[in-house]
């Protein structure tokens, strides 16, 4: 009950009309389904319950869209990543917001396209997507995703550093 607006409004927001009335429902009831069943795997050291939560959600979606159309073509999380960090809300952003907003797409655009993946389906999650099926989809290890990651993190704050869009941090000590 916490977590099914953040849900539904996520799928909503990533396939739109895709989903067919009442099919919202059906990944929300799958969604609690598969939390139950894999309770136990459930780690809040790595990511938010909802993070977690809407991850599933996502998955469940794109299986059940696939199961009740025969012509229709799972989409990639890239795919998704980029539709879901569309932001479309109400509020307008300030003139600094979008030039941050700008100068990031930029400099992910500039990554190669591992890492690329990475950023938009960590985005596209909330938070850090499963190394384990990044590997899968993209043809690699899980340590070349975790690498990539952690490449691409370095390269995104380095450069928006230069751009002047962090305070710096006071020294420790």
């Amino acid at each position: 009950r916490k977590h099914g607006g953040i849900i539904k409004g996520t799928v909503r927001k990533v396939f739109g009309d895709d989903l067919a009335p009442g099919e919202e429902e059906e990944v929300l009831l799958r969604t609690a389904t598969n939390a139950w069943q894999y309770a136990a795997s459930y780690d809040d050291s790595k990511a938010k319950l909802s993070t977690w939560l809407v991850s599933i959600a996502l998955n469940e979606a794109k299986d059940l869209i696939a199961e009740n159309r025969g012509d229709y073509q799972l989409v990639d999380e890239e795919v998704l990543a980029l539709r879901f960090c569309d932001d479309d809300s109400d509020e307008e952003p300030t003139k600094k917001e979008k030039k941050e907003i700008r100068d990031f797409k930029q400099i992910v655009s500039r990554l190669p396209k591992l890492q690329q993946a990475i950023i938009r389906a960590d985005l596209a999650c909330y938070g850090v997507a499963g190394a384990e099926r990044l590997a899968e989809l993209h043809g690699t290890s899980k340590n070349s995703i975790y690498v990539s990651r952690n490449k691409a993190r370095s390269t995104i704050k380095r450069e928006m550093n230069k751009l002047g869009h962090f305070e710096p941090q006071p020294a420790k000590g």
